[in-house]
């Protein structure tokens, strides 16, 4: 805890140091708000586990299973609950910003991952911290970013829907996209692909959200110098608003 470096903590994330840390220790090292990296390291080492179980469960799956397999699917079954129950007992002892960040850190960062961890992140206590997350971190920097956001989202809640109010998350992304534009990051070509990603999150976000886009980059269009005039007395600020003018046009024909 006292090595500046962080080298030993980062060798125990690498595995080039076999040692067993204790759970309460994993709890110090999440409840430390001076260093962020030491929050992160303790979620990974909490959730080394699980990932492993997921894996094994992923590679089980995609052969066919017999009776030895369907054995070995349940028993990795039992694990990753137990293990779940385990990061979620951990958790609770955080406080909502912590818990929200470092279970926001680990979708972001992971191919795969539990849906109980959008649950927890749906819950009504989390969901100030989620909104802020999305909005203010800057943590979502893509359009496919942007689709796991609405993974998340888009979970069946499991609490009472005046507990758990998603508009202010969809208005949250709205923001993250409408910054893509302003800023010119996130979206640097209209790419194909770029294209696909961007008709499934229309595809899932709701009619008010995609109105409210919509606007947004009507409103941006109008502020860029993009005509004749324009590529002829300031060429350089006509090329850059030219690129962003083709995203617009993209986005606003998928809306």
């Amino acid at each position: 805890m006292e090595d500046q470096s962080k080298l030993l903590l980062l060798n125990l994330c690498s595995h080039h140091l076999t040692v067993e840390v204790s759970d309460s220790w994993l709890l110090d090292l999440m409840r430390n708000h001076q260093y962020e990296i030491h929050q992160n390291i303790g979620f990974y080492l909490l959730t080394e586990k699980l990932k492993r179980y997921i894996e094994e469960l992923a590679r089980l799956e995609q052969y066919k299973i017999g009776k030895k397999e369907s054995s070995i699917q349940n028993e990795l079954f039992k694990k990753i609950e137990v293990e779940l129950n385990r990061i979620n007992d951990l958790l609770l002892q955080l406080d909502e910003k912590t818990q929200t960040c470092l279970l926001f850190n680990y979708i972001l960062s992971e191919l795969r991952w539990p849906h109980f961890f959008s649950h927890w992140l749906l819950k009504p206590e989390l969901q100030e911290s989620f909104v802020k997350e999305i909005r203010y971190s800057k943590k979502v920097r893509t359009l496919k970013e942007v689709m796991k956001c609405l993974q998340i989202i888009q979970v069946r809640s499991i609490f009472p829907r005046k507990q758990c109010r998603k508009d202010e998350l969809y208005n949250a992304l709205v923001d993250v996209m409408t910054d893509f534009i302003r800023e010119r990051k996130g979206i640097y070509q209209w790419t194909e692909q770029d294209e696909k990603t961007f008709e499934q999150i229309c595809e899932n976000l709701p009619k008010s959200s995609k109105a409210k886009l919509r606007r947004r980059l009507i409103r941006e269009s109008k502020v860029l110098w993009t005509c004749k005039i324009d590529e002829l007395v300031r060429f350089d600020i006509y090329l850059k608003d030219k690129a962003t003018q083709t995203i617009i046009d993209g986005m606003l024909a998928k809306l």
